[in-house]
């Protein structure tokens, strides 16, 4: 389940979706613009997930989130 809940002003968590995750280990800045995974240890920013999460190359990451504006 990726469904991101709100912690406190500004942050969010989910479970990762980059490794067997039951309880949420992804928090989510919305300030800073960055993720980070407590449990396997990755993280980024949009650019990063969009590369990871659907296998894309930087210009790739671009373009997908530039459609998504």
């Amino acid at each position: 389940n990726e469904k991101a809940k709100p912690t406190t002003r500004g942050t969010w968590e989910c479970c990762c979706p980059f490794h067997a995750d039951s309880s949420p280990s992804m928090a989510i800045d919305t300030i800073k613009g960055v993720w980070v995974c407590h449990g396997c240890q990755t993280g980024g920013d949009a650019f990063t997930y969009d590369e990871m999460r659907y296998g894309l190359d930087f210009a790739a990451a671009v373009r997908h989130l530039e459609q998504r504006l």
